[in-house]
């Protein structure tokens, strides 16, 4: 039997495409199945190292005006294996200076020799490939077995990829959001895709300036980064979920299209095309750096920590402890995944939520065990009551009813369905009933409730509980774990990864989806559509804290009564109480105006225009005079 050991250190250090790739060839049980893993594989590594290639040239050193030297024209096309192979070959023979230059001739060629040991590798593949022709289903297991053993293909991956070892250890990253610190700093939430993990866990890092592209791919290497897009994305397709990483498969006119590991295909419009096609036409881009508050290149930063903890993390994976979490939840998750006894339950456990993995790493071991575990294990490692559940007395500070939760997840998830539904008088509210995306304005905020505290919850901080607390005029949730796109983030509707990604996995599996990552804004809108006083979203980075705060109160009337007399027309109290100070000071401008109100900027330059277009107010350039008519209503209230 063919040795597939030496692909398990790939699945765990190569970047995130490349690692699922490989780790399909490992996982396949037939030769069929093996072969077409191995085309594919081969072909993700020569699609990424292109997509890494094209970002460098990007970036290259030339002079300006002069034309690019090398022809990329006829590959505004239907793009193939060969193609990328090409595109590589191409640029290596450039001889302009740019960041991944030197890397990418000793992959594509070494010396008088030639073409690189794992660039023939690759060129082996697919000239295999092509014989066999591109639809696999004809090919019988005899046939797959002789053209793996004949053409020696598994050992020609292993040789590729060991020859592409030069691109396949840059740390690929996404910068998921980046906010400004005091002394001129700034965060940034970044995940690092590499290994196999497709629910990669999100670190914080402080860099000393911004970055250009947040949300896209970049490749660090040579004290530069390397923005892929729109080559190599990072996107949730519509309705999913969760991000994958897609490749670029064609280009049309005025789109592209591209395809992800699991075959998933996304197309994009004018703008990703339009770039898309610069990059072949030869546009040269500034070269973007990122360093550290340490001083530290990016790059070096992940080799130096993160690349260090995953080779750690490989050597360090054990199998599942089945024996070590409680029957009773294991069996009541995997009936939900369509199991029937405790053993189809973990088989469905091992296949649906571990990707087929029976060893896990310490990291993943640590989200299972608060998944599934004893109450016991659950306090070793959280050490803390999971969610506290309120709900409020009527006329005393006394709770008429509370239940502290210790135990796994999955009892804490039923337990705070249970004293949710007892104390908020809505329909739907049980563990199948929540599946729905949809609904009322209080089933929206029951199920935000239960996933937010579930799913964001920061296991680590043991400082204190989670907390639903049901008043009669509210529900107020609070969460130990800040959230992790900042409060101008909350503030727009932004979604970001999961600290918690098993967690959160384990949790679409049985039907919260999370409305497809955007819980919070769907619970904004239902408010506004139900007439209610504006939920609010809070985090504190410092105290590492995010609360929300929904008013089952109807929205007051924003109506002043006094220019609703004299006007006939709606003016709300922020624009009635503008109006006054304008009439006073005889003159506003927006800073000044969001002086008065506390409102921002943007809010104030509204509420300005609008009272224009009701000519109470004059513009003259930045400033907004009061119309004698606004003068005249305004000095018939004051003498009143």
């Amino acid at each position: 039997m063919t040795d597939l050991s030496w692909i398990e250190p790939i699945e765990v250090t190569a970047p995130l495409p490349v690692a699922v790739a490989m780790k399909r060839v490992r996982a396949a049980r037939t030769f069929a199945e093996r072969l077409d893993a191995t085309f594919k594989a081969a072909e993700v590594i020569a699609r990424y190292v292109a997509t890494a290639t094209l970002a460098s040239y990007r970036v290259r050193e030339v002079e300006a005006g002069k034309p690019c030297d090398v022809d990329l024209e006829e590959f505004k096309k239907n793009l193939s294996f060969g193609d990328f192979l090409t595109i590589c070959d191409r640029i290596s023979k450039s001889p302009v200076r740019h960041p991944l230059a030197a890397r990418l001739a000793a992959t594509v060629v070494q010396g008088k020799k030639g073409r690189g040991d794992g660039w023939k590798a690759l060129g082996s593949i697919l000239t295999a490939r092509n014989n066999c022709g591109h639809d696999l289903q004809p090919v019988t297991e005899p046939k797959a077995k002789a053209l793996l053993e004949d053409e020696n293909l598994v050992g020609q991956l292993k040789m590729a990829a060991t020859g592409c070892a030069a691109f396949l250890a840059l740390p690929l990253v996404v910068f998921e959001s980046v906010h400004g610190k005091t002394g001129k700093r700034f965060g940034a939430v970044t995940l690092l895709l590499m290994g196999d993990g497709q629910d990669p866990i999100p670190m914080e890092i402080e860099l000393l300036e911004s970055i250009e592209q947040p949300g896209y791919p970049y490749v660090a290497g040579e004290g530069s980064i390397l923005c892929l897009a729109p080559w190599g994305m990072w996107l949730s397709p519509q309705g999913a979920s969760r991000a994958q990483f897609f490749l670029i498969h064609r280009i049309r006119e005025g789109s592209i299209e591209l395809i992800s590991v699991q075959g998933e295909h996304q197309k994009l419009g004018a703008e990703e095309h339009a770039l898309a096609v610069s990059i072949l036409d030869g546009c040269v881009i500034s070269m973007e750096k990122c360093a550290t508050v340490d001083g530290l290149t990016l790059e070096a930063n992940w080799d130096a920590t993160l690349t260090g903890k995953l080779h750690a993390i490989a050597a360090r994976t054990s199998p599942v402890p089945w024996d070590a979490f409680v029957p009773e939840s294991l069996h009541w998750f995997g009936v939900r995944l369509g199991a029937d006894s405790l053993e189809t339950a973990k088989q469905a456990i091992t296949e649906k939520l571990l990707d087929g993995n029976t060893s896990v790493d310490s990291l993943t071991l640590g989200q299972l065990a608060v998944l599934f575990g004893s109450r016991q294990e659950v306090q070793r490692r959280v050490g803390r009551v999971i969610v506290d559940l309120r709900a409020a007395g009527t006329s005393d500070n006394r709770w008429r009813d509370r239940v502290e939760v210790s135990d796994n997840v999955v009892i804490a998830l039923r337990t705070t369905v249970e004293f949710l539904a007892k104390h908020i008088g809505v329909d739907g509210i049980t563990i199948d009933g929540l599946k729905a995306t949809s609904g009322t304005a209080d089933y929206l905020a029951v199920r935000e409730a239960v996933v937010n505290v579930l799913m964001h919850q920061d296991y680590s901080d043991r400082s204190a509980a989670a907390q639903i607390e049901v008043r009669q005029e509210d529900l107020s949730i609070f969460n130990p774990g800040k959230a992790l796109v900042g409060q101008a983030g909350i503030d727009a509707g932004g979604k970001s990864q999961s600290r918690n990604p098993l967690i959160a996995k384990a949790m679409r599996l049985i039907g919260f989806a999370e409305l497809a990552g955007s819980g919070l804004r769907a619970v904004r809108t239902a408010w506004r559509t139900a007439q209610r006083r504006a939920p609010k979203f809070m985090t504190n980075a410092e105290q590492n804290t995010f609360e929300v705060l929904l008013d089952w109160r109807p929205l007051e009337p924003d109506e002043d009564a006094f220019w609703k007399k004299h006007l006939g027309a709606r003016v709300t109290k922020r624009q009635a109480k503008l109006l006054s100070s304008a009439c006073q000071k005889r003159r506003l401008t927006c800073q000044l105006a969001s002086e008065v109100t506390a409102a921002s900027e943007s809010e104030s330059a509204s509420d300005l225009g609008y009272l224009c277009r009701q000519m109470l107010l004059v513009r003259d350039g930045d400033w907004y005079a009061p119309s004698e008519r606004a003068v005249l209503i305004e000095k018939g209230r004051v003498t009143s």
